[in-house]
């Protein structure tokens, strides 16, 4: 195991202290967001689920959905539910594609406020003859072929953030007018939400359990609803369940010798699966025609962890420059290492959350050739006769501008890229070149220190100030680590600061990168109340010890 998973892997457990206790619209839930009168975004999201709801309806009923309880339903259930997004930068807001930014704490007394943040405005379950005809009237109604955008989840994840994930990925996916990847459609069964490594197992074997609910998924999605192409995209555990539904699915096929007449382009990101397993499966599926893109990373902790839980490396590890590589069309193994990091999820979400790797996933669904993405060849452990795969090449100007791993903050950037320039305009100016710029600044190590209030994560205007002088000097030196350390005093459980220490780290970083440190150099850690500044009583205050340490090196 890597040296630096040691100081990530507690980040896996600090996931499901991220997770708001509700997504729902404080005053309004129950009401579709369309009828309310909010600058958001609305997406309307159709799920299939062997989870247990409070209302099951049948034929063309539609029931609202007020309860979510723990476990298994045994059957699957139908219905749809309502998300609100607040406006993507390039509409004058403050979201940048990949952020779900949620309503911490109480609601704020100005209304027009929530539109700051992802809501749900209503969830119902509908019969499957209301199902179908309303999910085929969104896909009859997409830009391009009738198509339909399938996401499933991954271990640790609750019902209503699966549902803001589903919405998040539809709208930024659609961001290149050219492509539209469909109706969006979650399969989400009944993970506990929990990160412990009990919880865990338990999530594999319910994942099992469900994948004979996302086989008949399938089945009513392609068979009642039709949709010319199925994008699917699968992350973490979620892979589990797909590739043996699909699995299944293409024996059912085999069996009687026909072929669905359906595109399938499939996206395993981060996938939590044994690799010889998946190796066996990847033939079955050769009778769907799919096409399969797979991001792997070295730097996903998560998945270093679930490889010593199950004594097998993982197919969304990259395992340095041995990925798993099917050399057989249809298949591409694209090395996501550049560009995630343990700023997304343990380095477990940047499929969703880094706003570079879903252009290349969008760029991957269109069917775009290699050669205009921003990736590079590379050969299996550097052999130049071995198997082929790529790797990302972040901040590289791809041939297609939308598939460039990149920011774009407006939307004509890439048409300001490719104008020519107007025939009539002047020549510029011929500037002198600048001098020489001074040679860098080499420093020895430079501790600051950001503290927190009690239980918070926020940050003080004085903490602002320590991590801008501490970017202004990574700025003007040239260090090669800076370790990002976040502490508690000991009011409060162990298991509970250990998720908060790293939890006001990540803060930091968050804060370091946005300020143009290279997220390169950030490492984080995390010791809860292991390592106090100052020493004091048990379940004592002490302002000093919460803190996070930022040393420049």
């Amino acid at each position: 195991m890597r040296p630096w998973v040691w100081t990530t892997t507690v980040a896996v457990l600090a996931l499901g202290a991220c997770a708001p206790t509700t997504l729902r619209h404080p005053t309004a839930y129950g009401t579709d967001c369309e009828a309310l009168s909010a600058d958001v975004t609305c997406v309307r999201v159709f799920y299939g689920s062997n989870r247990v709801l409070d209302a099951q309806a049948v034929g063309d009923q539609e029931l609202d959905v007020e309860t979510i309880a723990p476990g298994d339903a045994g059957r699957l259930l139908l219905g749809r539910a309502d998300v609100w997004l607040p406006r993507l930068t390039i509409d004058g807001t403050a979201r940048e594609r990949g952020e779900t930014p949620v309503l911490r704490g109480e609601p704020p007394s100005d209304p027009d406020l929530l539109e700051r943040y992802v809501m749900i405005t209503r969830i119902t379950t509908q019969g499957r003859d209301r199902f179908v005809e309303e999910l085929g009237d969104a896909v009859n109604s997409s830009n391009g072929p009738r198509s339909i955008l399938l996401f499933v989840h991954g271990f640790s994840v609750g019902f209503e953030s699966a549902l803001v994930r589903s919405a998040q990925l539809t709208v930024d996916l659609r961001e290149d007018d050219r492509f539209d990847p469909g109706a969006p459609v979650l399969f989400t069964w009944p993970s506990r939400g929990s990160t412990t490594p009990w919880a865990y197992y338990a999530d594999q074997t319910s994942a099992d359990a469900s994948v004979e609910h996302l086989l008949a998924f399938l089945d009513l999605l392609l068979t009642d609803v039709a949709p010319e192409r199925i994008n699917i995209i699968a992350h973490s555990m979620g892979n589990r369940v797909l590739t043996q539904a699909l699995e299944d699915y293409a024996e059912q096929y085999l069996a009687d010798g026909s072929r669905p007449d359906v595109e399938f382009r499939i996206i395993m990101a981060a996938a939590d699966v044994e690799r010889d397993v998946f190796g066996l499966v990847a033939g079955k599926l050769d009778v769907l025609e799919p096409n399969v893109t797979l991001y792997a990373s070295d730097r996903d902790a998560a998945l270093w962890v679930s490889r010593l839980l199950n004594w097998s490396p993982r197919l969304g590890q990259t395992n340095r420059d041995r990925p798993w590589i099917r050399e057989a069309d249809g298949y591409l193994t694209v090395d996501a290492t550049a560009v995630s990091s343990a700023l997304y999820g343990a380095g477990h979400a940047y499929y969703s959350n880094s706003p570079f790797i879903l252009n290349d996933i969008r760029c991957a669904l269109a069917d775009q050739p290699v050669e205009v993405r921003a990736l590079l060849e590379a050969r299996f452990e550097g052999r130049s006769e071995g198997p082929v795969y790529f790797q990302t090449r972040p901040n590289f100007d791809a041939e297609d501008q939308a598939c460039s791993l990149r920011r774009r903050t407006a939307p004509d950037d890439r048409a300001e890229v490719d104008a020519p320039p107007s025939p009539s305009a002047p020549p510029p100016p011929v500037t002198p070149a600048p001098p020489p710029p001074p040679p860098p600044v080499t420093v020895g190590p430079l501790r600051l220190d950001a503290y927190f209030e009690t239980g918070s994560t926020e940050l003080t205007p004085e903490a602002r100030e320590v991590i801008a002088r501490a970017a202004d000097r990574v700025r003007r030196a040239t260090p090669r680590r800076v370790l990002v350390v976040g502490h508690t005093d000991a009011q409060g459980p162990g298991a509970l600061n250990a998720r908060l220490a790293l939890l006001r780290a990540q803060t930091v970083a968050d804060a370091l990168v946005a300020l143009g440190v290279d997220v390169g150099l950030i490492e984080i850690q995390g010791f809860g109340e292991e390592r106090p500044q100052v020493a004091s009583p048990e379940d004592a205050p002490e302002p000093r010890n919460r803190r996070v340490e930022i040393t420049i090196f």
